[in-house]
């Protein structure tokens, strides 16, 4: 995804949430476990100061346990 943004895509404990501020658009996404997103990204976005900022997205990727059928 961060090359069709061109874009950089970092885990929580690489961004400074300061460095957010200048963002026009900032994505969120995880995997989903046990019913959730990553605990990290959840401690991460609680984290951030409230204030008004530019455009969010939020995305989730979700493994499938079916079995393919023939």
């Amino acid at each position: 995804m961060g090359r069709v943004l061109d874009a950089p895509v970092a885990a929580p404990d690489e961004v400074d949430p300061a460095s957010l501020a200048a963002c026009d658009l900032v994505g969120f996404g995880s995997g989903i476990f046990p019913g959730s997103f990553h605990s990290q990204l959840r401690a991460f976005v609680r984290s951030l100061p409230q204030a008004r900022r530019g455009a969010v997205f939020v995305f989730a990727t979700c493994a499938s346990f079916m079995q393919a059928r023939p």
